[in-house]
């Protein structure tokens, strides 16, 4: 059997919905992020005919919305009726990972097709890494969890979809430099070794507390030995303070 996967970051599909567990969006409505002036019936047209132009077996949605529901709403009225969705919701964090499997394409038993939450795995919980070897651990999260799809495919066999959100945290102004420096300073404070670690914009699928290599000469850090060297100027005084 062959199948069609398609994952696509759909950039803030979840723009395209009411507050709550709203219907869509007026259609002359224009969206507020990331397309810029583009209308609410505009967008769903384009992303729904990309869909039906690839013909995929199974999507995986990245910047989705927050609720299966509004995700299920797009599926059955902008791409086709036979089409059954899957969310995985992160507490505290928007535009959700999720998939959708195509049951019309007679490969799908979708009554023996199940999510697995993922916020209920150890495995996609916070986790502890010295990433750069300077005996400071740095603590990395999911942004947004992955979803975990076990299809059960017609004659039995099974498929797992498992779909992540592949990013980079970037830090984009003083204020931001200023807030991943506090974290990196309680980072550093955990650890049996006093160092202080800045906030990274390197490429990651979570977020992180640790210096970036590109900067590393303008970074606090106190060692053992006591040696020492000022802060970025954009850190605030109360940050740099820690170190």
């Amino acid at each position: 059997m062959q199948l069609r996967l398609l994952l696509w970051n759909m950039e803030w599909l979840n723009d395209l919905f009411a507050a709550g567990n709203g219907p869509f969006r007026p259609d002359g409505e224009k969206l507020a992020y990331g397309t810029g002036s583009v209308a609410v019936r505009k967008r769903r047209t384009d992303l729904s005919s990309v869909i039906r132009e690839v013909e995929p077996d199974i999507v995986v949605v990245v910047e989705g919305p927050n609720r299966n529901e509004e995700l299920d709403l797009f599926f059955r009225t902008d791409v086709g009726a036979e089409w059954r969705t899957f969310l995985q919701p992160t507490s505290g964090s928007a535009q959700c990972i999720g998939a959708a499997i195509n049951i019309a394409t007679g490969k799908f038993d979708a009554a023996a097709t199940r999510t697995i939450d993922s916020a209920a795995s150890p495995a996609f919980g916070e986790f502890p890494w010295d990433t750069d070897a300077d005996g400071v651990d740095e603590h990395y999260r999911f942004e947004r969890l992955p979803v975990n799809v076990d299809i059960a495919l017609v004659g039995g066999k099974r498929l797992r979809v498992l779909g992540l959100h592949l990013k980079s945290k970037a830090i984009f102004d003083a204020c931001e430099w200023s807030k991943w420096w506090s974290m990196s300073a309680a980072t550093a404070a955990r650890s049996s070794r006093r160092r202080c670690a800045c906030g990274s914009n390197s490429s990651s699928l979570t977020s992180r507390t640790r210096r970036p290599r590109a900067r590393r000469s303008s970074c606090a850090a106190t060692s053992t030995t006591g040696r020492a060297s000022t802060p970025p100027r954009s850190c605030s005084s109360a940050a740099a303070s820690r170190c």
